[in-house]
């Protein structure tokens, strides 16, 4: 995918992938990420979008299956370019931000 979507803009060009959990970093090359969580809290099908294909593709196969919390511990703060952020650690934010939803619909 070479185009840049905005999340809305990419459920309605990919309605098949509507279950997916998505996010836009910043601060980083990928322009979106996607993946799945499965109920045992592990990640699995990580798709970055608009960033390095060898570097996102190794970064996905590493953490396939892998439980979240483990993810999120190995990637957060890893730095590119000093920019303060990266691919890796953009996808630890959002798996906080993904348990962090899921803890507030559990209490709603």
């Amino acid at each position: 995918m070479s185009e840049r979507l905005t999340i809305d803009q990419f459920r309605t060009k990919f309605p098949e992938k509507a279950k997916k959990q998505l996010c836009q970093p910043t601060g980083c090359c990928a322009s979106l990420m996607e993946f799945d969580c499965d109920t045992n809290d592990s990640i699995h099908n990580v798709v970055f979008h608009n960033s390095c294909p060898g570097n996102s593709t190794a970064l996905a196969k590493l953490v396939e299956g892998m439980p979240i919390l483990e993810v999120i511990r190995r990637l957060e703060g890893i730095d590119c370019k000093n920019r303060g952020t990266s691919c890796p650690d953009q996808l630890a934010k959002s798996l906080k931000q993904y348990l962090k939803n899921r803890e507030s619909n559990k209490s709603e």
